[in-house]
């Protein structure tokens, strides 16, 4: 048990992950202030230019769909609102200081495939079924599996051995990190994004996204986590081979907990893989390929 609690002490220590940009640390300081103005949050991204130059390319993104182009961080403020930019610019940011390194040790182009499924289902999830979080649901989806990197870096024979039974068992990963740890990557992630001090209804959403602390939630937390749950179900049957009974569980599930229409939600699954694709471009991050689901859906329409 002793042996135990050290794995897991090692796991969550902050310093195993990158340290939280400064950028983010300042937005995040704006954002829980009541009178922040839109030149004081213009001025803070623009202080990276890479950072700014992201943003930019999303807004103006088919993920956005805007009428007219967006030239400058002062423009997509005035369209897009204080909160909605601070999101994306959180999200961005975190993309950035978890990584892109590729070995032996880490699947980066599964970790990003996955994690950008699901932050554009939860996006698009939550506008579909009018919940006003929505860029609070893309960021949660993007930083969903960041327990995942903090196994891998703080215990790596433990990341290893997971991944080894998961293969050979075809057992549910938080299944195996339960019997190893005692507690799953969704569990870590939160209580490490808590102490990277991100709101409380993200950090839930991110504890919460396989299902697990649902029942503890409420309200607006509730509400996102559920998005970003259903997310992450869609998420695992866009990044495996195509499965049309796991694709219609999915889709019940989106149903049921976002209340959103099903033909809205068909239309929705025939975007996923292009904006994948476009934020990741935009991101500079790995995905490797991604199934064809488009036969599939026709499939799926027909029956």
């Amino acid at each position: 048990m002793n042996a135990n609690i050290n794995i897991v002490e090692s796991i969550t220590r902050i310093d195993n992950l990158p340290s939280l940009p400064a950028v983010v640390a300042e937005i995040l300081r704006l954002s829980r202030s009541d009178d922040v103005s839109m030149e004081q949050l213009a001025d803070v991204i623009q202080t990276d230019p890479a950072l700014a130059a992201k943003l930019l390319r999303l807004v103006n993104s088919s993920l956005f769909g805007l009428s007219h182009e967006i030239t400058s961080i002062r423009q997509a403020i005035t369209l897009l609102g204080l909160r909605t930019v601070e999101m994306v610019a959180v999200g961005f940011a975190l993309a950035d200081a978890i990584g892109t390194r590729i070995d032996g040790g880490f699947d980066y182009e599964a970790f990003w495939r996955r994690s950008l499924a699901t932050a554009v289902v939860a996006r698009m999830l939550a506008r579909k079924a009018g919940l006003g979080l929505a860029e609070e649901a893309f960021v949660a989806g993007l930083v969903t599996d960041l327990g995942m990197v903090a196994i891998w870096q703080g215990a790596p024979e433990i990341h290893k051995a997971i991944e080894e039974l998961r293969t050979q068992t075809g057992r549910d990963t938080t299944e195996i990190e339960t019997d190893l740890l005692g507690l799953t990557h969704a569990r870590i992630g939160g209580d490490l994004l808590r102490r990277w001090e991100l709101p409380d209804a993200i950090c839930a959403a991110v504890s919460a996204h396989h299902g697990e602390e649902l029942a503890l939630l409420e309200g607006d937390s509730l509400a996102l986590a559920n998005v970003v749950h259903c997310a992450a179900c869609v998420a695992d049957v866009f990044c495996q081979e195509p499965d049309a009974d796991a694709l219609d569980r999915a889709s019940a599930k989106c149903i049921e907990r976002t209340a959103v229409d099903p033909d809205q939600l068909h239309e929705l699954l025939r975007l996923v893989e292009t904006h994948v694709r476009e934020t990741a471009a935009m991101l500079s991050v790995p995905i490797g390929q991604m199934p064809d689901y488009t036969a599939m859906l026709d499939a799926a329409a027909e029956a």
